[in-house]
């Protein structure tokens, strides 16, 4: 897996992919830098129910440049229940793998059918706390069962 070291906001098509918790909070990290550039991802992300265990694992695709030749969607992920000093939801992180395998199964799932670059930082390797080599071997696990799928990894 091919790991850049660019900045992912420069991005002008695809699908932006990055996680998000269940608290309807976007103040700090990749997040809140998306919320900034693109305010409307934030305000379709406060529609979601606040502190809904069942968004773990959720996806929801927010256009935010709808050109029809090469559209630019961001994807938030529901990848932590909870975030900063409250103690996880489960596990020893606020990271949760089970929601980060589901969500790259699903942004694997759309970048096959729309034949669409997903470009992604390491989700829930940051201020989520997880394991960065654990989280870049369950991408690779689930990644080899979607062969059109299209990926580049972006490290903040």
């Amino acid at each position: 897996m091919n790991i850049l070291k660019q900045n992912i906001l420069d991005v002008t098509t695809g699908i932006i992919a990055h996680g998000v918790n269940c608290q309807r909070t976007m103040g700090s990290g990749i997040a809140k830098a998306i919320r900034d550039k693109w305010p409307q991802v934030y305000d379709a992300y406060a529609l979601a129910p606040i502190g809904d265990v069942e968004m773990l694992g959720q996806v929801r695709f927010v256009t935010v440049n709808p050109r029809r030749d090469s559209p630019l969607c961001v994807a938030n992920c529901y990848t932590q229940f909870y975030y900063g000093q409250v103690k996880p939801y489960r596990g020893d992180c606020h990271a949760d793998y089970e929601a980060i395998a589901s969500c790259y199964r699903r942004l694997f799932e759309v970048s096959t059918d729309r034949s669409e670059v997903i470009h992604s930082v390491i989700i829930g390797s940051g201020l989520a706390g997880g394991n960065r080599d654990k989280i870049l071997g369950i991408m690779d696990s689930i990644y080899v069962e979607y062969p059109l799928a299209k990926l580049s990894v972006y490290e903040l």
